[in-house]
């Protein structure tokens, strides 16, 4: 008899995963099922102060309220040690948001391995995990559909002006303003869009863009040259994506304390009339050079889904200007992304009841 915890919140819903699993699965494997729901989000908004700082990744949270830290672990929702007295006696954990430092993977005694429901599961302490011999398993590519889909979400929005054109229809009022030649939008058709990274999101994102005929490029030191074409896209280096791209779009992950992939020496390289887009994480990008860069027009604009570290203060600055978009870190946030990321997971639950069950 195995014993599965399912843990979510109420984006990731536990007992839907359960419900899947008990109608899949139950007639091919013995097994004990129990649910365990974070109802983490006490508010539908929080005010942003300009001490406030706007966590780069799990962001469901009051921001304002001070964060516990725990070693080997970041980006995660609630108590960290809050699976403590619910794990041990699990033998296959699966888990979204909640944190599995240390502590609670010594109290899992019976613990076989861990599915967690993100394309980067750094809320788990992977170095102990891998010490103490529990393989783990993540859903990466569940929500590539909806961070592609609101990379151009940002990027019409931006170009054409239309949250602008919106709110000034709904104020009463019918502006020509970017009627003029000088401040008309822009499209997507024929431009040169380059992609820094070229994983699940991106390449979802390169079929979109081909569907507007854009030309697509990518940098990406971890792919085949060959598999980028496959993909749609034209493999180039980092440089020649800077100086000859129309909008650059950032797909990447770096180590944590690693410098920003885009800072002020690559901001300079781009275009004047380029786009920067980061629907990623904000660490990848210096935000102090891009406010320098927007400010002083070395580019043409940003859209942004993600930021760092930082006070808000910041980023009020940056949203504040002209030529910039922005989102509240929106890019997964689906209903088709959980269904996914469901099915992913009980997939994963299938081979591994089938190979412990030998």
């Amino acid at each position: 008899m195995f014993t599965i915890l399912v843990t979510g919140n109420n984006f990731i819903q536990p007992e839907p995963i359960a419900r899947i699993i008990e109608e899949r699965l139950a007639a091919k494997y013995t097994f004990a099922l129990r649910t365990l729901r974070f109802d983490n989000v006490p508010a539908k908004e929080f005010p942003l102060h300009d001490h406030t700082v706007v966590p780069q990744g799990m962001s469901v949270e009051d921001p304002n309220l001070e964060k516990e830290t725990c070693e080997g672990i970041r980006e995660f929702y609630g108590d960290p040690l809050a699976l403590l007295d619910h794990v041990e006696d699990v033998d296959f954990l699966i888990m979204y948001g909640n944190a599995l430092p240390r502590q609670v993977i010594d109290k899992a005694k019976k613990l076989k391995c861990v599915i967690v429901m993100r394309g980067g599961p750094v809320n788990v302490d992977k170095k102990y995990l891998e010490k103490k011999g529990i393989p783990l398993y993540n859903t990466p590519g569940r929500n590539a559909t909806g961070v592609a889909e609101l990379t151009i979400g940002l990027l019409l929005n931006l170009k054409r002006h239309l949250c602008d054109l919106n709110r000034s229809l709904r104020s009463g009022v019918w502006t020509l303003k970017y009627n003029t030649f000088e401040t008309v939008g822009t499209e997507l058709f024929n431009k040169r869009v380059g992609l820094v990274g070229f994983g699940k999101i991106a390449r979802h994102l390169c079929r979109i863009l081909n569907g507007f005929e854009a030309e697509v490029v990518v940098h990406d030191p971890f792919q085949k040259p060959e598999d980028i074409v496959a993909g749609g896209a034209k493999p180039v280096s980092m440089e020649e994506l800077l100086r000859t791209s129309d909008i650059v779009s950032l797909h990447a992950r770096i180590p944590k304390g690693d410098p920003p992939l885009i800072g002020a020496k690559e901001l300079a390289m781009m275009k004047p009339d380029a786009i920067l887009v980061n629907t990623a994480r904000g660490m990848i990008l210096d935000y102090h050079a891009l406010k320098e860069a927007l400010e002083s027009q070395t580019i043409g604009g940003a859209a942004l889904d993600v930021y760092g570290d930082e006070p808000f203060k910041l980023y009020k600055e940056i949203l504040a200007l002209p030529n910039v978009f922005g989102t509240s870190h929106a890019g997964g946030i689906t209903r088709e992304a959980a269904e996914r990321g469901n099915s992913l997971t009980v997939d994963l639950v299938d081979e591994l009841l089938a190979k412990y069950a030998v």
